[in-house]
């Protein structure tokens, strides 16, 4: 969870293609509104977080679409081809 409004501009960096600009004191107000409650926040974030031994891979029905590129931040060209085997 960032804590200032460059932790938060590194994030939205992270989560979308193209460079969005938003003023600097929507940022600061984003980050009082959505992260007052950081600990319940980052706890909550924690128990979504399953470590690879526990992790199972179900078997689904239906056949998955995966879109990733080359310039991917969250999934590398590396790990895709590893999901797709």
């Amino acid at each position: 969870l960032p804590e200032s409004v460059k932790g938060l501009k590194a994030l939205l960096s992270i989560a979308a293609h193209r460079r969005l600009w938003f003023p600097e004191r929507l940022h600061r107000d984003f980050l009082e509104v959505m992260f007052t409650n950081r600990k319940e926040r980052a706890e909550l974030l924690e128990g979504l977080v399953v470590s690879n031994k526990d992790a199972t891979v179900p078997v689904l029905p239906q056949k998955i679409l995966l879109l990733w590129g080359h310039n991917d931040n969250i999934f590398n060209i590396e790990l895709a081809k590893t999901m797709k085997e």
